[in-house]
């Protein structure tokens, strides 16, 4: 499977296709998914803490028999770790969840933060938005 890629400002190259893996492990599938995806040619994989499944995802890229730098691994910061003191702790989660030294990019989950106080809800009230610049994170 030939994927094109788009180079980066920094000079890293970025598949145009990737493997979103939301809801991906309803059924405990992920493991094998993922690591069927690498094997067909898949090597950008779309991850992120809310998805609960980067453990797995982590476990699959350790079977596959693809160089690390061969593949390109996003994932996100939960809204509620936007304030610029979180952000570290919350990618070193990401990192060992993942079992990785490094992602190839970090993606704010939502464009608008929360306090960290406030528990995951489906809907945000305005009192528990706070006001964390995006340059800031």
């Amino acid at each position: 499977m030939a994927v094109k890629s788009y180079k980066l400002n920094n000079g890293t190259f970025m598949p145009e296709v990737g493997l979103g893996t939301w809801r991906g492990n309803d059924d405990g599938a992920l493991v094998q998914t993922v690591k069927t995806a690498v094997e067909m040619g898949y090597r950008h994989i779309d991850c992120a803490p809310y998805y609960a499944n980067q453990r797995d995802i982590g476990k699959a890229l350790k079977e596959v028999q693809v160089p690390r730098e061969e593949l390109f691994i996003v994932s996100k910061i939960y809204e509620h770790n936007h304030r610029p003191e979180l952000v570290e702790g919350a990618l070193d989660h990401i990192l060992d969840e993942l079992q990785l030294d490094y992602l190839d990019m970090l993606l704010m989950h939502w464009p608008f933060a929360v306090k960290p106080e406030v528990g995951f809800v489906d809907d945000y009230g305005a009192e528990a938005i706070e006001n964390v610049p995006i340059m800031g994170t």
